[in-house]
């Protein structure tokens, strides 16, 4: 499993965090309000996020495998040439997880937040022994 020591999952709670009140601000932005629909878009995503990496970090054996965060999504990768991806769909609502192998999506699932969690890890697990 690859890590990635410059992530913890502290930063990419600060780091969505951050982005979302970067929204909050641009979006009460007269100049801005054309795209506040969009900005409220990224913002729930932004939170979803931040709201299943707190139930990821629960998990006994997730907590210590701390993905990579790139641009809205949360990735693993559990062997060589194998990633798995996590992007919230909608706020603490949908998750997709795709499973990629050598860059190329080969799996895609949607899930709920209460099953995102038990999914990813399954997925890892799989993946690791490949």
């Amino acid at each position: 499993m690859k890590i990635f020591p410059d992530f913890t999952w502290e930063w990419i709670i600060e780091s969505c965090e951050r982005l979302c009140n970067e929204l909050q601000t641009l979006s009460a932005d007269p100049e801005w309000h054309h795209l506040s629909e969009s900005f409220e878009a990224y913002y729930q995503v932004e939170r979803g996020t931040v709201a299943i990496v707190h139930e990821l970090r629960k998990h006994p054996e997730l907590e210590k495998l701390v993905p990579m965060r790139s641009m809205r999504t949360l990735r693993w990768f559990p062997s060589e040439g194998r990633e798995i991806q996590l992007y919230c769909l909608e706020n603490k609502v949908k998750y997709r997880i795709d499973v990629c192998k050598n860059g190329v999506v080969e799996e895609e699932k949607i899930v709920a937040f209460d099953e995102a969690v038990d999914e990813v890890y399954a997925y890892i697990s799989r993946l690791s022994t490949d």
